[in-house]
């Protein structure tokens, strides 16, 4: 505090003029100054409040995914290494126990064509068609396999249009057309690349792929000479092989001699049809180091080149170019090194070698019954479960369901322990305290908590739709609502429902779509669908609708992208059947949604807490202006007491003089 010296040395009124004026200004100042401090005060712990209440829903959220989609199932195998098994939700589960055994498993078709110089090569072939069905090794061939388009096949041709004709451009195409087959281009070593087709497992679906374009049918040999590559080739030939040779305006044709077995063939027994069947004219075909050379004998014949190409029926295609040589020989070399893109080993024997694994379905039993499916995945076996199959058995597998009382009922503590901390929370921080006791909440009677509060309450004792033909309530599995507000489980009434009725525990924790029929498998995605049951109904034609509104047919399943079931698909297992969807969203998904707003960027909460930031920002300014404006009105008090002073020493010096004119008179009247 200031000193004033002028009253200390009794000099002007004698008044202490600083603590007065500290006493009008701080009259003034302290009550705002108060009252703007406990606003930021009161601001500060609600904007605390509301980041702990975000934080405890964040957590909330959490623990709800750890407890998402129980359902107090618990599927089981012997051996799931062998054999795995998983609850799909497709399909209401019914307990079971069953003994499997696995001799194959699906297998994809698999093809491999070798050769390429580079991934951008480009290719002779510009058209490729793709047909699926079975191959069948036949014991008397020829020929030695024949293809069974499978039901229902439609043949995919894939062209390729310069620029873009190179490998790469045809593996891309494949994955594209979504045919069920994976194009990979492979480096097996410089100016070595190769080109791999995968099918869908299943013995229906192997390829029969076959090109055609400016070269025909290209027939891979593999980098080398000219001898050896086409010694592979003859090597694998079936007898009656038909072989012909062209330089464009001359063709010999070569018929290899029928009654060789297949593998037999080699370099010379071509040299020595050609010679056969061409004796008289000017050309030799010899074998000469090994490699083959076809030479015409006339005079300047080193500017012809020649082609060889070869097929069963008549069938031709560019193998194997022979150019330009010194001399009068046209020796053959590996110029046409395209490998070949196709796979018909029906009309082409030699076909064969492209293939690496063949397609076959999966063999397993059931309980002892024989079963082949043509996928690992097996999911129309057992109601609502998929199975894989991994290996092959070498004892039996057994693999169970069963509902578990017990875990359902740790799943539900866990739930209702998880919402008791919530709807706590939200009380204690909304309290608005106790008559005569300073303990209400530091957000006493804020609407918008209170009405999180009121919400969250009001979720445990509302229906839940869609998961049998009548509703779900938590207060069936025994949840009851305390005077308190907190939520408590009443075990006898738990185990009682749940032994009666096991499948609508997944109305508390395991949001699904499933149907009442084995025949029917239905998923649902999206979020814009309403839970509740729908008619689903297969017409004559093979349409079907749902609740009457029409479905289209997809890749095999039945979808609808309207209404309030958009996102559902349904798939059939055989023909299907009419049946009842039941789309159900779980109480923890509901809770979920109602987490995620408040936790949701933007959120109503950050919309406070931003709100209370700039009320604080707006506090702060005034105490600044209130200190500024107090420091003038000090300014001005400290002026006007100063005035005062001043003439306070101004009378007092007068009436110094008047004292003395006194003294002076009563001496003047003694004398």
């Amino acid at each position: 505090m200031a000193v004033d010296y002028l009253s200390a040395l009794n000099v002007g009124s004698g008044l202490n003029v600083t603590q007065i004026v500290d006493a009008i200004v701080d009259a003034e100042r302290v009550p705002r100054e108060t009252f703007l401090n406990e606003k930021i005060d009161e601001k500060t712990v609600s904007i605390s409040s509301l980041g702990e209440i975000k934080s405890d829903v964040k957590t909330f959220d959490n623990n709800l995914d750890l407890l998402a989609g129980n359902t107090g199932l618990a599927v089981g195998s012997t051996d799931d290494d062998v054999i795995s098994i998983e609850d799909n939700g497709k399909i209401a589960v019914q307990p079971f126990t069953h003994k499997m055994e696995v001799s194959q498993l699906a297998a994809s078709h698999t093809v491999s064509f070798q050769g390429f110089t580079s991934a951008s090569q480009v290719l002779a072939s510009d058209s490729f068609d793709f047909d699926f069905g079975t191959w069948a090794t036949n014991p008397s061939p020829p020929p030695a396999q024949t293809f069974t388009a499978r039901t229902g096949n439609t043949t995919t041709n894939i062209t390729l249009t310069p620029p873009a004709n190179t490998l790469a451009d045809l593996a891309s195409a494949i994955n594209n057309e979504d045919m069920g087959v994976t194009a990979n281009i492979v480096r097996l070593a410089d100016n070595n690349y190769a080109m791999t087709l995968v099918s869908k497992t299943g013995e229906d679906n192997q390829m029969r792929i076959s090109a055609t374009g400016d070269v025909a049918r290209v027939d891979y040999y593999a980098p080398g000479t000219g001898a050896g590559t086409l010694g592979d080739a003859l090597s694998t030939a079936v007898s009656g092989d038909k072989f012909k040779f062209s330089n464009g305006t001359s063709d010999i044709e070569v018929t290899l001699p029928a009654g060789i077995t297949a593998g037999s063939y080699t370099i010379d027994d071509l040299a020595a049809a050609f010679e056969a069947e061409a004796p008289a004219n000017s050309y030799k075909i010899e074998v000469v180091s090994g490699e083959l050379k076809v030479t015409d004998e006339t005079a300047g014949a080193n500017t012809e080149s020649w082609s060889l190409s070869h097929g069963p029926g008549g069938t031709y295609g560019a193998a194997l170019t022979f150019g330009v040589a010194s001399g009068t020989n046209v020796t053959g070399v590996d110029s046409q090194r395209d490998a070949s893109l196709n796979f018909d080993p029906e009309n082409y024997a030699a076909d064969a070698a492209y293939q690496v694994i063949s397609g076959q379905d999966a063999e397993f039993t059931l309980d002892g019954v024989d079963i082949s499916r043509d996928t690992n995945e097996i999911e129309d076996l057992l109601n609502g479960v998929s199975l894989t199959l991994n290996k092959v058995t070498t004892s039996p597998v057994t693999v169970s369901a069963d509902y578990n009382a017990t875990t359902a009922l740790t799943a539900l503590e866990l739930f209702v322990a998880e919402l008791n901390f919530l709807i706590q929370k939200f009380k204690d921080v909304t309290f608005r305290g106790t008559a005569g006791e300073d303990n209400a909440g530091p957000l006493a009677g804020d609407p918008l908590i209170k009405s999180y509060l009121n919400t969250l309450k009001s979720m445990t004792t509302k229906p839940i739709p869609g998961f049998q033909a009548d509703d779900i309530f938590m207060s069936n599995f025994g949840v009851m609502t305390e005077l308190d507000g907190t939520l408590s489980i009443n075990e006898l009434t738990f185990n009682s429902f749940f032994e009666a009725n096991p499948d609508a525990f997944s109305a508390l924790m395991n949001t699904r779509a499933v149907t009442d029929s084995n025949l029917v498998q239905a998923e649902i995605s999206g979020s814009l669908w309403q839970a509740g049951n729908y008619t689903f109904n297969i017409n004559p034609d093979t349409t079907a609708d749902l609740d009457g509104d029409a479905m289209s047919l997809e890749g095999g399943k039945y979808k609808i992208t309207t209404g309030d079931a958009r996102g559902l698909a349904l798939t059939l297992l055989g023909n299907g059947e009419d049946t009842t969807v039941h789309i159900g969203k779980s109480l923890l998904d509901i809770l979920k949604d109602f987490s995620n707003d408040l936790l949701v960027s933007n959120n109503q909460i950050d919309t406070k807490i931003s709100s209370y930031n700039d009320d604080i920002t707006d506090y702060n300014d005034k105490l600044e202006e209130l200190t500024e404006r107090m420091e003038g009105e000090r300014t001005r008090y400290t002026e006007q007491f100063a005035s005062m002073e001043s003439s306070v020493t101004s009378f007092k010096k007068t009436g110094e003089l008047l004292d003395n004119f006194m003294e002076s008179w009563k001496a003047g009247l003694n004398g």
